[in-house]
């Protein structure tokens, strides 16, 4: 059995650098496109989705690329 490896955009590609500056213990983007990890960007909090969720979804905000889980 094989596994996809995908990275992880560390905390410094943020767009808000108010998040940042908060230094959260864990943040959660949410765009993953498969699988059913959902990364941690800022440290090693890694969640997994246990329920019946859609991702790859398209973002809160219109035009934008960032994908969501649903």
């Amino acid at each position: 059995m094989q596994t996809a490896l995908s990275s992880v955009q560390p905390v410094t590609a943020m767009r808000s650098p108010a998040i940042a500056a908060s230094r959260p213990l864990s943040f959660w983007r949410l765009g993953e496109r498969t699988g059913r990890a959902a990364f941690d960007s800022w440290g090693t909090n890694d969640g997994r989705y246990n329920f019946q969720v859609t991702l790859g979804v398209p973002g809160a905000l219109a035009g934008d690329t960032n994908r969501a889980a649903s």
